[in-house]
């Protein structure tokens, strides 16, 4: 029962949108046509990387969004597979007031939830200014996190249409998830059949539910191709459902995954 007690207090959190101190000063910055001061961003783990971190997500319609046109970039088109965590609104109803980065958000972006998918993808959108979003629009319910899958089996066929999605419009995939969205990454992904699984350069897990129960990595996927950023103090990176602030700030991660992701993107050469 404590875990399900933890997951409650986390969800009344996403209740209200919460302002961390670093988003008020990266806010304040943007509005001023500042750069934004770098926040500190959590330790990734192991060789492929592990991290910790995030939960939240209720909702979502399917279907892919334009970042503004083909997602054609240097001649390759790229496509972000998201999943948000549990309990996260999905869309934001309201219009986004703040910038993430250097970026303005079109509301299509906050289907990606609000703790790091819409500043992971204004991040890549910096690079690629064309990539294409297609998010998971599982139910990201809270009481599907007690499986030992960390999620359930609607989710995870909901994140294997994403991805056959995907791989029909772009040569190249990127993918990202959060929290139980992280689970339903891991989940999925393992399942895909090889020619889509050759076409994901690499996959971003945030608050990762299966870091430990999976070592940190995607079962039946190339190691070098998935990383986990976790938080320090975020339970749920140790194989529990235990759901405390450390969980809830994954935003600083959004720009080092970026980074990481691009890197992967070449290095699949296409």
């Amino acid at each position: 029962m404590k875990f399900l007690v933890t997951l409650a207090l986390a969800a009344l959190a996403f209740g209200v949108p919460t302002e961390f101190p670093h988003q008020k000063r990266q806010d304040e910055a943007a509005e001023a046509g500042e750069a934004p001061a770098p926040a500190p961003a959590p330790k990734s783990i192991g060789k492929g990387g592990a991290a910790k971190g995030a939960k939240g997500a209720k909702g979502a319609k399917g279907g892919s969004h334009d970042g503004g046109g083909s997602s054609k970039s240097g001649g390759n088109s790229i496509c972000l597979v998201f999943a948000r965590g549990s309990m996260e609104p999905s869309p934001i109803v309201r219009l986004p007031r703040r910038s993430f980065g250097s970026r303005k958000l079109a509301t299509n972006d906050l289907e990606k939830g609000m703790i790091i998918g819409p500043q992971l993808l204004a991040a890549l959108k910096a690079k690629f200014p064309n990539v294409q979003s297609v998010p998971v629009p599982y139910g990201a319910d809270l009481l599907t996190n007690i499986s030992p899958a960390r999620t359930d089996s609607t989710s995870i066929n909901l994140g294997v249409k994403a991805f056959k999605e995907a791989a029909a419009k772009c040569d190249t995939i990127v993918a990202g998830g959060y929290s139980q969205g992280a689970a339903v990454m891991h989940n999925a992904i393992k399942g895909l059949d090889d020619s889509i699984k050759q076409k994901i350069a690499g996959v971003a897990l945030f608050g990762d539910t299966l870091n430990k129960q999976d070592n940190a990595h995607i079962p039946n996927f190339p190691q070098e191709k998935s990383k986990v950023w976790c938080n320090s103090g975020d339970g749920v990176c140790t194989g529990t459902l235990n759901v405390g602030a450390a969980h809830m700030v994954y935003s600083t991660s959004a720009q080092p995954a970026a980074n990481w992701l691009a890197e992967r993107v070449k290095a699949l050469g296409k």
